[in-house]
């Protein structure tokens, strides 16, 4: 039976911002893509809070892009020194799994107020799910369809894009 490589992550009031907060998928691919994406959701909370706490001037409730890419650009530097040290004679600091054929895709959104920014890298997807509520209808009797004067009805929005090879 095929281990199971997702990992879900949520950060809640990153570097003691109350309206900033992180929600991400990770799916791990290959053998040890389990422990790839286990790895990088330990990475994402200091990775991200250090660089919200760097930013004195808050620029990133403005452009978080730069910040997004950097924290990327971060996770991607740890697994490339997973990989130099897996080569390494000292297996003491290694992570016990191979960057050479697994790996993991990255979907995260930050939350900074009031406003969603989604960054993607891999085949992984966001999709936001919200409640749309309307008036209910009169059915032919005059009479309102179900309880009380609104209906909930959901609808879909898509956050990202694949990254899928051509």
């Amino acid at each position: 039976r095929k281990r199971n490589q997702d990992r879900g992550i949520i950060i809640r009031n990153i570097a003691g911002l109350e309206d900033v907060d992180m929600f991400g998928v990770l799916d791990g691919h290959g053998d040890d893509g389990h422990e790839v994406s286990e790895y990088v959701k330990s990475l994402l909370p200091d990775i991200l809070a250090d660089l919200v706490k760097a930013d004195k001037e808050q620029k990133f409730r403005v452009d978080p892009k730069p910040l997004i890419k950097e924290m990327i650009s971060r996770v991607i530097a740890e697994l490339k020194t997973v990989q130099a040290n897996g080569k390494s004679q000292d297996k003491s600091k290694t992570p016990r799994f191979d960057v050479s054929t697994s790996g993991t895709t990255m979907c995260v959104s930050l939350r900074v107020g009031d406003v969603l920014h989604t960054a993607n890298v891999g085949d992984s997807r966001a999709v936001l799910i919200r409640k749309v509520m309307r008036k209910k209808k009169k059915n032919e009797d005059g009479k309102e369809e179900g309880d009380g004067g609104m209906v909930g009805t959901l609808s879909s929005l898509p956050l990202s894009r694949d990254h899928k090879p051509t």
